[in-house]
């Protein structure tokens, strides 16, 4: 059986566990806590990082992306829908997920995880804030009036869904200015993916 070694709250792990939640592909799940010994972790992967999906024949997988390439291989394309355009496209964003919306709400998510709001660096967040508007510009034309990025659940969902919820947690959410995105990820709250797979104590936080 497939093994994941976890990070609860990463988007990169929480990306891995919902292709692998849509694929109904089974596997073991190791979720790492801080204080955890990270030894048998660190015999997988060269980075030291979640996630890392350990397969008997593939042997260790330790970037989120070939993960998640790597499920879609397993299951027949199952995170690849539709025609070249729509493969194209949902690889694209989600590579753009990892790289240009990751870098700006970390900036948020790890200001106010780390301390307390009265230590709060209000610029570093507000940044973070304007930088997360921005992706959110680009990616409304993206849907096209679909419901889903590639006309069907692809891994650009895997990869943008796990960010949103991040954003809405730590209070910088999409809201109706984006309102192709705000349908989209009231959506996919509901998909059973998404919500099995949220990290611990996130089971509830469903939209009406």
């Amino acid at each position: 059986m497939l093994r994941l070694f976890d990070k609860d709250e990463c988007p990169f792990c929480w990306k891995a566990r919902i292709a692998l939640a849509e694929t109904n592909t089974p596997y073991e799940l190791i979720t790492l806590g801080p204080d955890d010994d990270r030894r048998e972790l660190e015999k997988h992967s060269p980075t030291g990082t979640t996630p890392v999906l350990v397969n008997g024949a593939a042997g260790a997988i330790w970037e989120s992306a070939v993960i998640v390439e790597f499920i879609n291989d397993l299951t027949k394309n199952a995170l690849l829908p539709g025609c070249r355009a729509d493969r194209t496209r949902a690889r694209l964003l989600h590579s753009y997920s990892d790289s240009e919306i990751g870098k700006h709400l970390r900036e948020v998510v790890f200001e106010k995880r780390a301390k307390p709001e009265a230590e709060w660096d209000q610029a570093r967040i507000a940044a973070g804030d304007a930088g997360w508007r921005a992706c959110l510009d680009f990616l409304e034309p993206h849907l096209r009036g679909q419901d889903m990025f590639a006309g069907a659940f692809s891994m650009a969902e895997c990869a943008l869904y796990p960010r949103f919820a991040l954003a809405e947690r730590y209070g910088v959410g999409v809201d109706g200015r984006h309102p192709g995105l705000l349908r989209w990820y009231v959506n996919l709250q509901k998909r059973a993916s998404c919500r099995t797979s949220r990290p611990t104590g996130w089971a509830d936080d469903v939209a009406a």
